[in-house]
């Protein structure tokens, strides 16, 4: 991503996930699914480009999950928010706070595994509308 690229106006466009991992995920969406808006995006500054978004809640050990922050599944594929605006559906790796705290970049720049406060799902989203 550009660092001179302000992506900004991607907030509030609407998004839909599908969940691979965990299989069984359920929200108040569906069955394997996400919806949601897109609440911040990067901003070029930040080592790996992610977009976080408000989501309808699934819950997680008894925690309502209502945001996520989204980087690249694989490091190499980055340019999110391009891809997005291509309609491409983009495999990302989506971060929540496990006791439905707010969540952000800075929560899960350096995590690349489950923590005691983090956790995540695999799966893609795409804009929708």
């Amino acid at each position: 991503m550009s660092s001179h690229t302000d992506f900004k106006f991607m907030n509030g466009k609407s998004i839909m996930g599908m969940i691979g991992e965990p299989w069984d995920f359920v929200s108040l969406a569906g069955e394997g699914l996400i919806v949601g808006t897109i609440s911040d995006v990067s901003d070029g500054k930040d080592l790996k480009e992610w977009v976080k978004a408000s989501i309808k809640i699934f819950f997680y050990e008894g925690a309502e999950i209502s945001e996520i922050v989204c980087t690249s599944r694989y490091s190499q594929h980055g340019g999110i928010v391009e891809r997005l605006l291509t309609g491409e559906s983009v495999g990302l790796n989506m971060f929540f706070n496990k006791a439905g705290k707010e969540i952000s970049y800075k929560d899960v720049q350096n995590c690349k595994v489950v923590d005691e406060d983090l956790s995540f799902l695999v799966g893609s989203l795409k804009l929708i509308g």
